[in-house]
């Protein structure tokens, strides 16, 4: 039996989003297989896991953000060009995946094949101190920190 990486945040959102946002909208697997064999890489678990959550979510909590399946090929083609337009001297891996960008200033990705099935991200936003690309824990932290963000904006301004 696979490890639900996203039972924490299962229940926060169930309990702070769903009330005002209604469930996510998730993807197939067959979505998810056609990114692998594009990526040419099989995908860390709890991404897998996320991606079948709410990888189709474009009207729910993330929307407005690139989080979706339909944005990791624009995003992980964007990231090299974001940081050389911000001269940020840092080495990307062979392989990754860009799987979230807001707005073309901010970009997380991780790494192909990923160390694990919850694998460590990393961040560059501009205008961030340090001005360079950060390690932000692993997948689900950043997901759950980007989340619980969305969610306290949200409740704070009502409809």
């Amino acid at each position: 039996m696979e490890t639900d990486h996203l039972a924490k945040l299962r229940t926060y959102y169930e309990q702070h989003v769903s009330p005002r946002k209604g469930n996510p909208v998730g993807c197939s697997e067959s979505d998810i297989s056609d990114l692998e064999r594009d990526l040419g890489f099989s995908l860390p678990l709890a991404y897998r896991q996320y991606l079948r959550w709410m990888g189709r979510d474009h009207n729910g909590i993330f929307i407005g953000c690139n989080w979706f399946l339909k944005d990791v090929r624009s995003n992980t083609e964007y990231l090299p060009e974001l940081l050389a337009e911000n001269s940020v001297d840092w080495r990307l891996p062979e392989h990754y995946v860009g799987f979230m960008g807001h707005q073309g200033y901010i970009a997380a990705y991780f790494s192909l094949p990923a160390e694990s099935d919850d694998p460590p991200v990393f961040l560059y936003s501009e205008g961030r101190e340090p001005d360079t690309v950060t390690e932000e824990g692993t997948f689900t932290d950043f997901l759950f920190r980007d989340l619980a963000g969305m969610a306290a904006c949200l409740n704070r301004h009502p409809d």
